[in-house]
């Protein structure tokens, strides 16, 4: 009999799993159930539970170690950190990663867009994208490979920083380790246009694949070097997140650390969410 994934009603405070004790939901993510659970040490780290990921001819639960380990080895700032996968009878397979988000619980880009009143300034939009984009161009160098970006994957964490959390996990679990790194360029180009997509509502509120109008037209005094960037993009697309990267109007002045904005609205953010305790 396989084994049942905890839902966020079965939230089971206190239930010791492993080294780990589960604390409470943190919500459901691009890949499943997000916990918040805490190590031996206290520290507070995040489980997803993958059970929904299914590909209809095998289980996945004898890949997660696997996939984990995978994962583990790439190190880049804008990946949040694996510690390992496993498979519990009440969790289910489920991959363990560092807590990003701040005590209340985890900040999206879509709950950072929300507190800028729907839309983030151009600078800011550069800034995301230098992040998204460091962090898939140093996967990519390394052969793992995500598909098109799910938003709940973008995190924003507690030093004001975008993450990507899970990348890559979706498509090995599916495809096996070995054939998701066989990729063509139309799926690089597709992979790198999502981060396009994903930016360009953040930028302009609309969705462009539901609304044919340029990010120029959208937003008023717009750089023509970033709306020229936005059309490439969403268009015919970059080659590699390197050229994406490197095609951005200000990525010789671009910031390492995040400009004011990314701290009030994690601020805002964090404020608004619940602090629930054990």
């Amino acid at each position: 009999m396989g084994v049942r994934a905890l839902n966020d009603g079965d939230s089971d405070p206190g239930l010791v799993w492993g080294e780990f004790r589960l604390l409470r939901s943190l919500g459901e993510g691009a890949c499943g159930m997000r916990w918040l659970v805490a190590a031996n040490d206290a520290t507070t780290l995040c489980a997803h539970t993958l059970s929904s990921i299914r590909d209809g001819s095998q289980p996945i639960e004898g890949l997660v170690e696997e996939v984990a380990g995978r994962l583990a080895t790439v190190t880049q700032v804008h990946l949040p950190r694996v510690l390992c996968g496993r498979t519990d009878p009440r969790l289910g397979p489920a991959i363990v990663a560092e807590h990003v988000g701040p005590q209340s619980g985890l900040v999206t880009l879509d709950d950072v867009c929300v507190a800028s009143r729907g839309r983030l300034p151009p600078a800011e939009v550069e800034n995301a994208a230098d992040h998204l984009l460091q962090a898939m161009d140093a996967a990519h160098s390394v052969r793992l490979y995500n598909g098109p970006l799910d938003a709940r994957q973008i995190l924003l964490d507690r030093q004001g920083r975008l993450r990507i959390e899970m990348f890559g996990v979706r498509r090995m679990l599916t495809l096996g380790l070995q054939k998701s790194i066989e990729v063509n360029e139309s799926e690089i180009r597709d992979e790198v246009r999502s981060v396009v997509h994903i930016l360009f509502r953040a930028l302009t509120g609309l969705s462009a694949e539901r609304f044919d109008v340029s990010a120029a037209q959208a937003v008023s005094s717009l750089d023509p070097a970033l709306d020229e960037w936005f059309d490439r993009g969403l268009r015919s697309g970059f080659a590699s997140a390197e050229q994406a990267r490197a095609a951005l109007p200000q990525f010789s002045q671009l910031v390492a650390q995040p400009p004011g904005l990314w701290r009030t609205a994690l601020d805002a953010v964090s404020s608004r969410l619940p602090l629930r305790r054990k």
